[in-house]
């Protein structure tokens, strides 16, 4: 992965957590440490899914499978604002993810959602998500892997999910 797509995803986390919980940090302290748990995610099997338009990042979404539990993590999910409500972006990230997970002994998923994003909890909820554990800060969910594809297999089988000039890509 070349380092203006890696920039291009911190200003994506940035601006959205930036809205959500700022951290009080200069943004180049906020990009040490965000830089520095990117770099540790890939040394340790994570993975990324980009959506962009025409050269734009729209949105990504990173994973990781657990040597420990066996589970999927979806750690992250970044959509730009003016995109999240555009019925395309959120399906294309989801169903790339199937697509690249489906195969995967693991059955199951978990994610984690900060209480002061409740936009992220309810779609975590939207997508059959039920809470697992109540951590000091949010909360951790999870749901049987098969149970969410046949919940979202309507994306997986739907019409081509793209518009010209749209580049889907997964690293490593």
């Amino acid at each position: 992965m070349d380092e203006q797509t890696i920039d291009r995803m911190f200003e994506l986390i940035y601006a959205n957590m930036n809205a959500i919980m700022p951290t009080g940090n200069t943004k180049e302290q906020d990009y040490a440490l965000w830089r520095q748990a990117f770099d540790e995610g890939l040394q340790n099997s994570m993975r990324h899914v980009l959506y962009c338009r025409d050269d734009d990042l729209v949105g990504y979404l990173s994973y990781v499978i657990g040597e420990a539990d066996s589970a999927i993590h979806l750690c992250e999910l970044e959509i730009r604002p003016q995109s999240r409500k555009d019925g395309l972006t959120l399906r294309v990230l989801l169903s790339h993810f199937l697509r690249e997970v489906g195969h995967c002994a693991a059955c199951t998923m978990r994610t984690y959602a900060n209480d002061r994003n409740p936009t992220s909890q309810e779609l975590i909820s939207k997508l059959g998500f039920e809470v697992e554990e109540k951590t000091h800060g949010g909360k951790r969910y999870k749901i049987d892997k098969d149970a969410l594809m046949t919940r979202l297999s309507r994306i997986m089988t739907s019409r081509p999910l793209s518009r010209p000039g749209d580049r889907l890509r997964s690293f490593p």
